[in-house]
């Protein structure tokens, strides 16, 4: 008796959804297209809640020969390569909407045998969606009271895995030098995001 709604972004790339880098502001895009939908898309869609956020790989998956495998196996190999990764919703239903048997083949989520959820599916309640909105609603309007106000120093976000100055085409322009200070994680994985969130709004 409810309608649910999932954003897809198609990439070309191997884009990784990362939740510990939404809560930062960054790559926020699917999460305002959400939040923007939950809250103001009932004129279009009716009432509507959030399924999930997907990144989807829209290029055809390449098998090398010398892997050897036909068949059964050659098609579950491009199957698994258009696997889309992002935070789905922890609800049963909408994940078997998604996926019938939820074996993690499309969608970062998997059943085990006793019906639960493995440790791996990337998952979230309604309640830690709204939270992550209202995270993002107020890191948008931190942004545009800082952009107001002239606060525009280059404080890139780095982490152990990425450093955007190293192919940043402004780099020249910008003045950040090395040594210079930078904004770093607060957070290390998704579990911990969640957990902050949760008691945040407790």
């Amino acid at each position: 008796d409810r309608r649910f709604v999932r954003v897809i972004d198609y990439k070309t790339g191997t884009k990784q959804f990362r939740l510990e880098d939404v809560v930062e502001g960054i790559n926020l895009q699917m999460l305002i297209y959400m939040m923007t939908l939950w809250k103001n898309g009932s004129d279009r869609y009716g009432e509507c809640l959030p399924a999930g956020l997907l990144y989807m790989p829209s290029k055809a998956p390449m098998i090398k020969a010398e892997e050897g495998l036909e068949g059964e196996a050659l098609e579950l190999k491009q199957r698994k390569k258009m696997r889309m990764n992002g935070l789905l919703l922890d609800d049963e239903q909408v994940l078997r909407a998604m996926e019938p048997g939820v074996q993690g083949i499309y969608i970062p989520a998997t059943l085990k045998k006793d019906g639960t959820l493995s440790k791996t599916s990337s998952v979230a309640t309604l309640a830690q969606f709204g939270a992550l909105g209202r995270r993002a609603e107020k890191l948008l309007c931190n942004m545009a009271a800082t952009l107001r106000e002239g606060d525009i120093d280059a404080l890139p976000f780095v982490t152990a895995t990425n450093d955007p100055c190293r192919y940043c085409d402004y780099r020249a322009v910008c003045g950040h030098e090395q040594d210079d200070r930078v904004r770093e994680p607060s957070f290390d994985s998704a579990e911990a995001v969640l957990a902050a969130l949760q008691e945040t709004e407790e």
